[in-house]
């Protein structure tokens, strides 16, 4: 996950958001779906965790250093600041 794209605020150049591990053989292929929440895109700011609307950068690779694909995808509304965050993994499917 990079930075908003466009939005209100910067936020750190790269965090995991979620992985999944998979062996392919030759020749192979398989569908990885990483279900990310919003939550997850939260960020602690003077006490509170805020969600700001904007475009979020998303990147697929082997390892940080190793990006295969990417792609942005948006939150749109209004900022929502929340007590705390019950969404901190994302949910994973390999097919």
């Amino acid at each position: 996950m990079l930075p908003t794209v466009y939005g209100v605020v910067e936020l750190e150049p790269l965090e995991l958001k979620g992985f999944a591990k998979t062996m392919l053989k030759k020749g192979e292929s398989k569908t990885i779906t990483i279900e990310v929440s919003p939550e997850q895109l939260a960020y602690y700011q003077n006490g509170q965790w805020v969600i700001e609307p904007g475009l979020y950068e998303i990147k697929i690779g082997a390892s940080s250093t190793d990006i295969r694909l990417s792609g942005t995808m948006e939150i749109t509304g209004d900022k929502m600041v929340i007590d705390q965050r019950s969404v901190l993994f994302s949910e994973n499917q390999v097919q």
